[in-house]
């Protein structure tokens, strides 16, 4: 005997393929997606490329007359963000020890 998929989709979805059917008010997707894409473009719109190299101008000026953050910032969008993360041979001091710690273990 063969059981049948008798089973409803959701409330607002297809039977066959499962995607939100039209008119269904979560379907229209994100609405801070869409606000923030209008705010990028306004943005494109009001600055030019010009004022951004004016602006990268002024921030290089700062960073090379000693400005710390100026300088973090310049490289970390030049070279991306530094990786807080352990330095190699202190990951193998640990693993050693605790290859250590487990060859004791097993040997008593």
């Amino acid at each position: 005997m063969t059981e049948t998929n008798t089973k409803q989709p959701p409330p607002g979805r297809d039977a066959k393929s499962g995607r939100f059917v039209k008119g269904n008010k979560l379907s229209l997707g994100n609405p801070f997606a869409r606000k923030a894409a209008e705010m990028r473009q306004a943005i494109y719109t009001a600055i030019s490329a010009e004022d951004m190299r004016r602006v990268i101008s002024t921030l290089k000026e700062q960073a090379i007359a000693g400005d710390l953050k100026a300088i973090a910032l310049l490289l970390d969008r030049i070279l991306g963000t530094a990786q807080a993360g352990i330095d190699l041979l202190e990951k193998i001091e640990r693993l050693e020890t605790l290859l250590q710690t487990d060859s004791k273990k097993d040997a008593q």
